[in-house]
């Protein structure tokens, strides 16, 4: 996948394609044969690609481009966490630190709870999140849940839009 400045422009693009920002769905303008209208298909974890010029572009990078006229900086983050959803409204440009802060599936822990660490000596919960490479932890809490209730409070705090609960 390339996630470098492609080798074409905006309206090579544009010609190439149309984009329905509504649907977040690409459709090829010139048709081939054997090639389906609505442009890419998925990857392992789901994103879609597209390739053009033979080389493969995320779709959500393309849009980014087709609407924009710039190639993302960084990261485009997809807001609901689908990583299929290519709705205009979907994506906003993210540093790798609020991409990584909008991810969804975390796995368990031994408490159940995203950001709940047991404090095997005392008996306690504590809320944690990881911020710039160092842990802010706040507690101690007699239940896991009250520390989750905690930990939900303290990532919308630190990590404002970016906060993911999932």
């Amino acid at each position: 996948m390339n996630i470098k400045t492609p080798p074409f422009t905006q309206n090579y693009l544009r010609e190439l394609l149309s984009y329905d920002p509504e649907t977040g769905d690409f459709r090829w303008l010139i048709p081939a044969k054997g090639r389906r209208p609505i442009a890419g298909g998925k990857n392992a974890v789901g994103y879609i690609l597209i390739t053009i010029l033979g080389k493969q572009y995320y779709a959500h990078r393309l849009v980014w481009f087709y609407v924009h006229g710039v190639w993302p900086k960084e990261f485009i983050d997809h807001i609901n966490g689908k990583t299929d959803d290519n709705r205009l409204c979907n994506l906003r440009e993210a540093t790798n630190s609020q991409n990584n802060m909008n991810r969804r599936k975390y796995p368990p822990n031994s408490t159940g709870f995203r950001g709940v660490a047991l404090d095997k000596r005392r008996g306690t919960y504590h809320a944690q999140i990881s911020l710039h490479n160092r842990n802010i932890r706040v507690g101690p809490f007699a239940t896991a849940e009250a520390a989750y209730q905690r930990y939900l409070i303290l990532i919308k705090e630190v990590q404002g839009e970016f906060a993911s609960s999932g």
